[in-house]
């Protein structure tokens, strides 16, 4: 019997470790094949960060306006939030998620239309990175192999991606948490000062690292997306795919839908575009890229066309940006590529022009 022991031992770690490889093996596709499904809304905690309890409630005979997008559309401080101001006979909805493109804004839409039967769906476009968050640029010269590993990866595995993300608001959370826990609460974000043309010298150094990052992985990144070349047209056409998805999918009677199509800062003056030079961006055709009809916002016009969704606005803040910033006001963020509370009143000027004094009364059924 003594020698049975170690046999006996040796059979059970070995059944533990076959039962650990199944497991480790089988989680990874079953996490991917919730997450595309949505088995739980994985995005819950964004849309009760940016709307009120009474907001997401039942509707109160106002018209609904849902906002959907990536982290310009997120927050208490923009364009939506600022809507509610605007429009206080209408129901505006932050559907906005961070860090994210149409393939997310996909994996949400039918509980979101469902739960919320918008009479308008604005959905907002980023030019800055809206196909660069379907196709990372992978560059195994300048990135190091983990950086290249999960970027290949993330293409794929969708869920990886969303755990990355989630991983990031954590840690800012942490942040957050930590600067605030001398006593001294965190100062606010002064909206005048905001829009303040300084004129300080500009600091590659001060830029967020994860737009160098990006820069060093593909340097032509914003004229490659701005003009769809570089390889990023079939980018384009694989993202526009998801795009009209989302949009046939607002199917709910006299649904009227919008894409709000922001530039990148580069597009905007020449001053921001000197500082995406200094941080590494390069530039065959700089007179190109300022072009108002540029080569984006044109093959989203040609696309919604083709695919018959003629009646979808598309609605472009670049002319306005420009003035403001002719004007001495500052539309995106020195060391940020986010826009400023300026540029956030500027789509919220946009968005709110675009719909009628008046809007009528539609009975949706539950």
């Amino acid at each position: 019997m003594r020698r049975r022991k170690p046999r006996v031992v040796r059979t059970t770690l070995v059944r533990l470790g076959l039962a650990t490889a199944a497991v480790a093996i089988a989680v990874p596709p079953l996490f991917e094949l919730a997450y595309r499904l949505q088995v739980v809304d994985t995005y819950a905690a964004e849309l009760r960060a940016y709307n009120s309890p009474e907001l997401l409630e039942s509707g109160d005979g106002r018209p609904t306006l849902l906002a959907m997008g990536d982290s310009l559309t997120a927050g208490d401080r923009s364009y939506p939030a600022r809507l509610r101001g605007r429009l206080p006979d209408w129901r505006v909805i932050n559907a906005g998620i961070p860090a994210t493109n149409a393939l997310q804004a996909n994996l949400v839409a039918r509980k979101r239309f469902a739960r919320f039967a918008p009479d308008v769906l604005v959905y907002q476009v980023n030019v800055s990175n809206d196909l660069m968050n379907l196709r990372f640029p992978v560059n195994w010269s300048e990135l190091s192999p983990a950086r290249n590993l999960y970027w290949t990866l993330s293409r794929r595995l969708r869920g990886l991606e969303y755990l990355n993300y989630r991983a990031a608001q954590f840690a800012f959370a942490r942040r957050a948490r930590r600067q605030g826990s001398g006593g001294a609460p965190l100062a606010p974000i002064d909206p005048v000062a905001d829009c303040v043309q300084d004129g300080a010298a500009f600091e590659p150094a001060g830029y967020t690292a994860r737009e160098r990052l990006y820069l060093r992985a593909e340097p032509y990144l914003i004229e490659n997306q701005v003009r769809l070349r570089g390889g990023r047209e079939a980018d384009f056409e694989s993202w526009m795919t998801s795009v009209v998805r989302l949009l046939e999918r607002c199917a709910i009677p006299n649904c009227e839908r919008k894409l709000l199509v922001v530039p990148h800062a580069a597009q905007v003056a020449h001053s921001y575009l000197d500082e995406m030079r200094s941080l590494g961006a390069r530039f065959d055709d700089a007179d190109a890229v300022m072009r108002g009809d540029y080569g984006f916002l044109a093959a989203v016009r040609e696309s919604l066309g083709r695919h018959g969704l003629d009646n979808v606005e598309v609605l472009d803040p670049l002319p306005q940006l420009r003035e403001a910033e002719r004007a001495g006001i500052r539309t995106y963020y020195r060391y940020d590529p986010h826009l400023t509370s300026c540029g956030q009143q500027v789509l919220t000027d946009v968005v709110a022009n675009s719909l009628p004094s008046s809007w009528p009364t539609v009975a949706h059924d539950d």
